[in-house]
């Protein structure tokens, strides 16, 4: 499976932050659940594998479909709301380094110079990043269908500000099952 740069430190960020909702959805239920560890974790994976694939070739949308129940939540909330806090500011770290690396390699090759300002670099990446995670995780609602899905989808389309995001939201409507 082919990541690009920003996928090396991303599945770590985002490893917490997945277990835990994971957990949490596990857990909500007024009796003692028994919790499946390798269940969450292939969740997890398959969630991760989901929202960063380049080029998703490797059946890694099927892979949701199977632990649909245990991520619609997820994708709702990241439909909503985008990449997690935690995870953007740690992706935000890595692109200040990438553009220091940049500057540091232009010294001794002035043609490669970055064009952009380092705050419009980070930002720039940041907001495709938002809108990677967002327009898959209405892609996933799509293939996971149901009421509850196609409200989040209705929602998000009214919310929603960037133009490429809305338009594979109108997609997944009318994709929705």
């Amino acid at each position: 499976m082919k990541h690009s740069m920003k996928s090396s430190g991303a599945v770590l960020r985002l490893c917490l932050l997945v277990f835990a909702g994971l957990l949490f959805t596990a857990c909500d239920n007024k009796k003692t659940p028994t919790v499946n560890y390798q269940e969450i974790e292939a969740a997890r994976t398959a969630m991760v594998n989901w929202l960063e694939c380049e080029e998703c070739t490797e059946g890694e949308l099927k892979a949701v479909l199977v632990h649909s129940k245990r991520l619609q939540p997820m994708f709702m909330s990241t439909l909503k709301k985008g990449v997690a806090p935690a995870s953007t500011e740690l992706y935000r770290l890595e692109l200040e380094k990438r553009y220091d690396e940049l500057v540091a390699y232009s010294e001794k090759h002035p043609r490669s110079k970055p064009t952009l300002p380092k705050e419009k670099f980070v930002q720039l990446y940041l907001d495709k990043l938002t809108a990677q995670y967002q327009s898959r995780a209405a892609k996933a609602l799509a293939a996971i269908g149901g009421e509850e899905s196609k409200r989040a989808l209705q929602e998000a389309l009214q919310t929603t500000r960037a133009e490429d995001v809305k338009m594979t939201i109108k997609q997944a409507l009318e994709e929705a099952k």
